[in-house]
């Protein structure tokens, strides 16, 4: 099984409305297009890892902070 670990930064402004919670979203290139994963449940979490994979594919992510606006 092979796996991947997504690390990133808070935004340097979070719109003046605290950030609640990050929402991942993953493309496997297959032209479906970004669907989404998971999501860290927590604004202080910024990390997610991702299982699952097969070796040799290519994939992208795409991580969206959300606040209580949305």
């Amino acid at each position: 099984m092979t796996s991947v670990t997504l690390k990133w930064l808070a935004p340097d402004s979070d719109g003046s409305t605290p950030i609640t919670d990050y929402k991942i979203y993953m493309d496997e290139g297959d032209g479906a297009g970004f669907v989404t994963i998971g999501t860290t449940g927590s604004g202080s979490i910024l990390q997610y890892t991702k299982t699952g994979l097969s070796p040799g594919e290519d994939y992208f992510f795409l991580v969206v902070a959300k606040n209580i606006v949305g």
